[in-house]
């Protein structure tokens, strides 16, 4: 293979997808915009009427377990772009971001079913192999 060939396909140079280290220097070079493309708007309509309609419809004490999945779907879509080195928000990554939020919020939905409420005092149960609570293995420094 040509030497120029191979040395565009290697990450972080010209002609190559950028990887992890290249996106982050790319992404925290300067500030950027990363917004939404034409193609990518119906579909962020979806995704926000999905989000009205979960808000609508869902139980109190299911809801308190979502909030704002659009903005949580918008947030993925950015990230996923800047990792692409990307100021665009295309559809395809946009409907990425928002299958794996919803996935979330079916999961959570799921998990939640039939909750009363969170429960913000809830101590680790007692394990056998640790005593109670306390999370430690028993003779475990401390």
């Amino acid at each position: 293979m040509n030497p120029e060939v191979l040395r565009q396909l290697q990450p972080g140079t010209q002609g190559a997808p950028p990887r992890g280290a290249d996106a982050c220097t790319w992404a925290t070079a300067r500030p950027r915009v990363i917004a939404l493309t034409e193609d990518a708007r119906p579909l962020w309509r979806i995704v926000r009427r999905y989000a009205r309609i979960l808000g609508e419809t869902l139980p109190e004490e299911q809801a308190v377990f979502i909030e704002r999945p659009a903005e949580q779907a918008l947030r993925v879509a950015a990230c996923l772009a800047t990792s692409e080195c990307s100021e665009s928000i295309t559809e395809e990554i946009l409907a990425v971001a928002f299958r794996l939020v919803r996935r979330s919020v079916q999961d959570t939905v799921r998990t939640t079913k039939g909750a009363t409420s969170p429960n913000t005092n809830r101590q680790p149960e007692a394990d056998p192999h640790t005593g109670p609570g306390t999370g430690q293995a028993a003779g475990a420094c401390s």
